[in-house]
């Protein structure tokens, strides 16, 4: 039962970086299709305000510039913590 123990903690402990470079790679997956998401809604953004409007702010348009922030700070923390820099 020992060997059995130790070899699935040896397996286990070798698992460990594959596990680290996949979160790392769904970080960086999330973090692009975050700044895409501000990049898009910037872009609907400007186009509202390019319309010039004097009766309409945007407001719904830059809330998803709002929403589009919250989901890159996600990221950004999700790299931070899955992705370690080597310098």
């Amino acid at each position: 039962m020992k060997i059995r123990t130790i070899a699935y903690l040896i397996a286990l402990s070798l698992s460990a970086p594959a596990l680290a470079k996949a979160d790392c790679a769904a970080a960086r997956m999330q973090y692009n299709a975050a700044v895409r998401e501000m990049q898009t809604a910037m872009n609907v953004y400007v186009a509202c305000l390019a319309e010039g409007s004097d009766t309409y702010d945007c407001g719904a348009e830059f809330k998803k510039i709002e929403a589009a922030h919250r989901m890159i700070s996600a990221a950004v923390g999700q790299l931070s913590t899955n992705c370690v820099r080597v310098d």
